[in-house]
């Protein structure tokens, strides 16, 4: 439904009021940019229906991830359960996704904290780059169903959209306006709104995660599998090891699983001799693939050496990723 929503706001509403309608952007400490482009392969939203509503806290009605291939026209929403158990979680112990969105919500009035948190966790936990969000309001979307008298539905979303049926609902852009946040900006609007309209709706996959699947990181891995690669990356087929260069536990197996989910074909996982490094780096065969490329962005990775005997880090794969103690420091 936030997806239908967000499609409404950018056909009905113009530039100006996508202008508006969206809150200000903020970047996560990662961040690189335009994200959604004409050329893209694969990028992920995270979509979520928040009950806002006043005197009680905010909490998730529905949490989705939107994974989009461009070239394809296909795209996969993967549900996740709201009030799924994280457990070990360093300010909070055991706590559900939905409260850990209402955590802090009353000093954070545009919720931006909140969102980030539930991002970051679910890369985590899922293993999966998420690029950016589309926060959708419960009541919001009640008002244009009472509205326009009819459920909102992937079927008969053209016919809501149609200018007839806008005449009749003047007040459907102004509820449109006040129900919606986002990160995207406006040309990532323009260039999603652009590619959804050309995607039908049997080119959806729908694929629910229930709570046991997260009780191990193998089953879930194995769900998750075919349905969020980047296919660029795949089909290059470098190889890839991963060592962890901190005395911090499990940092490789971490950062090679996330490259695995997006693709990339890793060869080897393990540590270095000299464990003290504090910056992570990459030493790579060739510099310019779109492996490298995508991978320096989605860890945060900004250094890129060709292999060279000084970093004591032998020649055994097309890309080397040293995961150091400034990408440790955010997992």
């Amino acid at each position: 439904m936030g997806l239908l929503l967000f499609l409404g706001s950018l056909l009905i509403g113009g530039a100006m009021l996508l202008i508006l309608a969206f809150r200000t952007p903020f970047a996560k400490a990662d961040s690189f940019g335009e994200i959604f482009t004409e050329n893209s392969s694969k990028y992920t939203l995270l979509l979520m229906s928040v009950d806002s509503r006043e005197g009680s806290s905010p909490h998730i009605e529905s949490i989705n991830l939107f994974s989009l291939n461009p070239q394809s026209k296909t795209a996969v929403m993967i549900s996740i359960p709201s009030e799924l158990k994280l457990n070990n979680l360093a300010e909070f112990g055991e706590i559900s996704l939905s409260s850990l969105y209402a955590v802090g919500s009353g000093n954070d009035p545009d919720h931006t904290k909140s969102i980030t948190t539930v991002s970051d966790t679910l890369e985590n936990i899922l293993a999966i780059p998420i690029d950016k969000y589309i926060i959708t309001d419960q009541k919001g979307l009640k008002n244009i169903e009472d509205e326009a008298n009819m459920e909102l539905t992937w079927s008969n979303f053209n016919e809501l959209l149609s200018l007839r049926e806008l005449l009749r609902f003047p007040n459907l852009v102004t509820t449109l306006h006040s129900s919606l946040a986002s990160d995207l900006s406006f040309q990532e609007l323009t260039t999603l709104g652009k590619l959804l309209l050309s995607i039908r709706e049997d080119k959806i996959t729908k694929l629910e995660l229930r709570e046991e699947d997260f009780k191990e990181i193998s089953i879930l891995d194995r769900k998750l599998a075919g349905n969020v690669f980047d296919p660029q990356i795949y089909e290059e087929r470098l190889s890839i090891q991963v060592l962890n260069g901190t005395t911090i536990p499990a940092q490789a197996q971490q950062a090679s699983r996330l490259i695995q989910n997006m693709g990339g074909r890793v060869v080897d996982t393990g540590n270095t001799t000299d464990q003290n490094s504090e910056r992570s780096y990459i030493l790579v065969r060739n510099e310019s693939s779109y492996t490298l490329s995508k991978i320096s962005k989605v860890l945060g990775i900004n250094t890129i050496r060709v292999y060279n005997s000084s970093y004591g880090i032998k020649d055994r794969a097309d890309i080397s990723v040293i995961v150091g103690l400034d990408t440790a420091s955010k997992k």
